[in-house]
């Protein structure tokens, strides 16, 4: 079962219970990145790529539809492609802290730390009081100084 211990999150739970939501309301701006996020994390690319392609489809200028076509590269390991399309979510809605993120992530896979920190940094000024940006921020040192 792809429970997170460390989050203490229960991914295909949250899953399941994001996909009755979009039953309901298809283009929930409140639901699709958590959803996305959960998808990635059961490594569900599949249904990333999909979903990707309709919200492109439907919505071509609105964030969420190319942070999910970042979060489908993310997962099949294209780094640099993953991190254009959070760019133009990121472009597109500035607040958009889970673009930020996508887009932290991409460069620390790549052991880019320093940019991965100021990515992570400007999804902190967005998110003002989240612990979790200078845990990221910490183990970017910590993996910039070490490895």
């Amino acid at each position: 079962m792809p429970f997170n211990s460390l989050q203490g999150i229960y991914f295909p739970g949250f899953c399941n219970l994001f996909s009755r939501i979009l039953e309901m309301d298809p283009l929930s701006h409140s639901c699709l990145p958590v959803h996305v996020a959960c998808l990635y994390e059961l490594n569900e690319t599949n249904k990333i790529f999909i979903l990707g392609h309709q919200l492109v489809d439907k919505l071509p200028q609105s964030a969420i539809a190319w942070y999910t076509v970042g979060a489908f590269y993310l997962s099949t390991g294209k780094h640099h492609e993953a991190r254009r399309f959070f760019s133009k979510a990121s472009t597109l809605d500035p607040q958009m802290i889970p673009a930020w993120i996508g887009f932290a992530h991409s460069f620390a896979f790549e052991s880019e730390h320093d940019q991965a920190i100021s990515a992570y940094s400007a999804a902190a000024r967005i998110a003002k009081g989240y612990h979790i940006f200078p845990f990221l921020n910490f183990l970017e040192v910590i993996n910039r100084t070490c490895l």
